[in-house]
């Protein structure tokens, strides 16, 4: 169980151990040193992004910082370069996930000689699949995400309903295991 004073707990003797302010670390998981004070104090739950970036700032795993055991969880090295990145991707290829290039055609607004015009760009692009029948309960929670986001976007729910929607999936999603463990 999520106990918010051992996030703020770890996450001050983390910070410390690596001889960082918290001006400094919030630089590094881009987001405001006020937002780490408040996780420090323990006033404020992190949002699920935001204690992913500070995990990948301080090297640790986002299970440690949330109360699980040290060593429990290897922390994966923050995601620096584009190789980073790459071979973040292809740790996900036993997993039956799919990466398809494709080309689309976006509608971008340029300067012109009296007005701006619009000009039809074409952007290379990946997309990353999971399919619905090799992995059911990640496309679930995905699609259900949309949605919630959407709401949120149109402005019917507030970011404090969606923290609580994502914690309350992840409780869920923590339950179901996946065969080979994913790998990172």
């Amino acid at each position: 169980m999520y106990d918010i004073s051992v996030f703020a707990e770890r996450l001050i003797a983390e910070r410390k151990k690596k001889k960082l302010t918290q001006s400094e670390l919030a630089e590094k998981a881009k987001i405001s040193a006020q937002t780490v004070s408040y996780y420090e104090k323990g006033t404020k739950r992190p949002t699920l992004e935001n204690a992913i970036a500070i995990a990948n700032a301080l090297c640790v795993s986002i299970e440690y910082l949330c109360g699980g055991e040290v060593g429990a969880s290897p922390a994966s090295a923050p995601i620096a370069t584009v190789a980073d990145l790459v071979n973040r991707i292809f740790e996900m290829l036993p997993f039956n996930c799919y990466i398809i290039p494709e080309t689309y055609e976006e509608e971008i607004q340029v300067d012109g000689d009296d007005y701006p015009e619009w000009v039809k760009e074409t952007i290379e692009a990946i997309s990353i699949r999971f399919s619905e029948r090799d992995q059911p309960k990640l496309v679930e929670f995905f699609k259900k995400r949309k949605r919630i986001l959407d709401l949120l976007n149109d402005n019917v729910l507030d970011r404090t309903f969606y923290d609580s929607w994502v914690d309350g999936e992840m409780q869920k999603l923590s339950k179901i295991s996946i065969p080979m463990g994913l790998p990172f």
